[in-house]
């Protein structure tokens, strides 16, 4: 069963990166925590943000708020979740296929294609 959960959050991960360019402009709330983002990651020298979980910062107004911005970006496809991850960061359906990712809890990158 694990074997086949791994799998599938691998295959979720890929399918995520590998999603078409960001066909509309993120809400300027967003558009604003998205350059905070990439600031912060040129400044450290880092490929990805987050996870939101372990920042000891907030990028809006609260953690609700962060983690619904993170949500936004990604199902526009403006950012992607990416590695490390485990398979308790994937909510799975019964057949042990991975769903979706807790926002929270995994890094983020921009989309480079």
């Amino acid at each position: 069963m694990e074997a086949a959960r791994v799998a599938s959050a691998n295959r979720w991960l890929a399918q995520h990166a590998d999603r078409p360019r960001p066909g509309e402009l993120p809400q300027p709330r967003d558009a604003v925590s998205l350059l905070t983002m990439i600031s912060i990651m040129v400044r450290t020298d880092t490929h990805a943000f987050g996870p939101l979980s372990k920042l000891g910062y907030l990028l809006g107004p609260s953690p609700s708020a962060d983690a619904a911005t993170v949500k936004d970006l990604h199902q526009l496809g403006w950012i992607a979740p990416t590695t490390p991850a485990t398979t308790g960061d994937f909510a799975f359906r019964e057949d042990h296929t991975a769903e979706a990712v807790f926002v929270d809890r995994v890094r983020h990158r921009p989309r480079t294609r």
